[in-house]
């Protein structure tokens, strides 16, 4: 549940594909942006589950991520330098 982009800049709309809806970037301490579903927790509140992705939440955890936040649903990590 975890794409890696290192080899090429993505489009937006290519982002929101991969992620399934609207897009939250988060800035990893890195440099990598890590691209989430931006209403991946309230669709889990609203009873619409995405999956929980421990893959993305330890990589957010690692890079300064808040440690009470879990990731869910599908995630991009965009390698440094090719987010702009």
């Amino acid at each position: 549940m975890l794409k890696i982009i290192d080899d090429y800049k993505p489009t937006l709309e290519e982002l929101q594909k991969m992620v399934g809806g609207n897009m939250e970037i988060m800035l990893l301490s890195n440099g990598d942006s890590l691209v989430i579903n931006e209403n991946g927790r309230m669709d889990n509140l609203n009873r619409k589950i995405l999956k929980h992705n421990p893959e993305a939440t330890i990589i957010y955890h690692k890079n300064g991520g808040m440690r009470n936040m879990n990731i869910v649903g599908m995630a991009v990590l965009v390698k440094r330098g090719l987010l702009k």
